[in-house]
C-alpha cells in the first residue's frame, strides 16, 4: 500500500513539475536572476517572453544573442534588439545574413523596415544567400528593396 501511495505523490510531483506555467508564474522567480541569466535560459527553452523581459531588464546584448534570436525566430525580441540601436554595420548584416541563409521572412522584413541595410553588401551576398536557398519570397522582398 505505501508504495502505491508513494508512486501516486511521484506521479503527481513530475506533473507539477511539466506542467506548463503562465508568464506570471514564470515571472516570480525573474526577480533573483540577472537579465542576461533569463535570455540564455529563454534561448534554451524556446521561450520568447524571456528574453523580451531581459532585454526589458536591460541585459547586455551582444551578436550570439542577437543570432540566436534569429535562429529561434523570436520575432519580437529582434525587433527590440534592433530598435535598440546597439548593434555595430557588421554585426546588423551577419544577422541579416543568417535570417536570409535560415529563411527566417518576417525577421528579414524587419531589417529592411527598421535599418538602413545595404543589400548590396559584400557583392551583394544577400542575395546570393537567398537565390541559394531558393525562397522566392525572401528574394522578392529583396528585389523590392533593391528597386527603391
Amino acid at each position: 500500500m505505501n508504495i502505491v501511495r508513494s508512486t501516486i505523490s511521484l506521479d503527481e510531483s513530475i506533473e507539477d513539475i511539466f506542467k506548463p506555467k503562465s508568464e506570471e508564474e514564470y515571472s516570480k522567480g525573474f526577480k533573483d536572476m540577472s537579465p542576461e541569466k533569463i535570455i540564455v535560459i529563454g534561448i534554451k527553452k524556446g521561450l520568447e517572453f524571456f528574453v523580451l523581459k531581459g532585454i526589458e531588464m536591460g541585459a547586455l546584448i551582444n551578436n550570439i544573442i542577437f543570432i540566436k534570436c534569429i535562429s529561434k525566430n523570436f520575432v519580437k525580441a529582434v525587433d527590440k534588439i534592433l530598435k535598440l540601436n546597439i548593434l555595430d554595420k557588421h554585426e546588423l548584416n551577419t544577422g541579416f545574413q543568417v535570417a536570409i541563409l535560415e529563411e527566417k521572412k518576417d525577421i528579414v522584413e524587419l531589417f529592411l523596415k527598421n535599418t538602413d541595410i545595404d543589400i548590396s553588401y559584400e557583392n551583394n551576398i544577400c542575395l546570393s544567400l537567398a537565390l541559394y536557398t531558393n525562397n522566392t519570397a525572401i528574394i522578392n522582398l529583396l528585389n523590392k528593396d533593391l528597386q527603391k
